[in-house]
């Protein structure tokens, strides 16, 4: 069980993913999150790191899916979330 601090950081963690605000977790918000990151680090788009970054997102995405098992659904619910932190 999570302490009540840690719950609402991993909430706040989630929300700052959910680029979309849809409440569920998808592949564009990883990679709206990795072009925001390009943006913030001044890498443009013809720059070999920025599909570099692009990748890695999907990767983490796929990554947290396999880690909670999700072989179907490429959609990760705030609830899903707050489980594979605890």
């Amino acid at each position: 069980m999570i302490s009540p601090t840690r719950k609402q950081k991993i909430e706040q963690f989630f929300n700052v993913l959910d680029t979309n605000r849809n409440q569920m977790l998808q592949p564009d918000d990883f990679k709206s999150v990795a072009v925001n990151i390009c943006d913030l680090a001044g890498i443009d788009k013809f720059d070999k790191r920025f599909d570099n970054t692009i990748v890695q997102s999907y990767r983490i995405f796929i990554q947290v899916l396999t880690d909670l098992e999700k072989h179907v659904e490429l959609e990760i619910s705030k609830d899903e979330w707050v489980l594979f932190f605890e």
